[in-house]
């Protein structure tokens, strides 16, 4: 009767440590894809870029408006457009042109 107990104890921690580990497996978060994505919905977004290069590059931003359009010299990750256009933006994209001096 002992050795069905312990076998069975171990056979659960073994299970449950499983469980665990695909749990934690399962959280982890999906990178954001490369380009121009928003993040939630509605009036309430935030316009984000991911540059997936490995250099810095210029980035046009298309906004409404007078202030329509401005570029800004990316670095490689994700950036919120905010932080440069101060506006709504309903368009990024880059060439792929290099550019030196990176605002983010």
């Amino acid at each position: 009767m002992k050795r069905t107990i312990m076998g069975s104890v171990a056979v659960t921690v073994v299970v449950g440590g499983f469980l665990a580990a695909s749990a934690a497996t399962s959280a982890q978060a999906v990178p954001p894809p490369c380009g121009f994505y928003e993040v939630g919905s509605g009036l309430v977004h935030d316009d984000m870029y991911n540059h997936c290069g490995d250099h810095p590059v210029l980035v046009t931003m298309v906004g409404f408006g007078i202030y329509n359009q401005y570029t800004a010299c990316l670095s490689p990750g994700v950036h919120n457009l905010y932080d440069y256009f101060n506006a709504s933006v309903v368009n990024a994209y880059s060439e792929g042109e290099p550019c030196s001096n990176p605002e983010g």
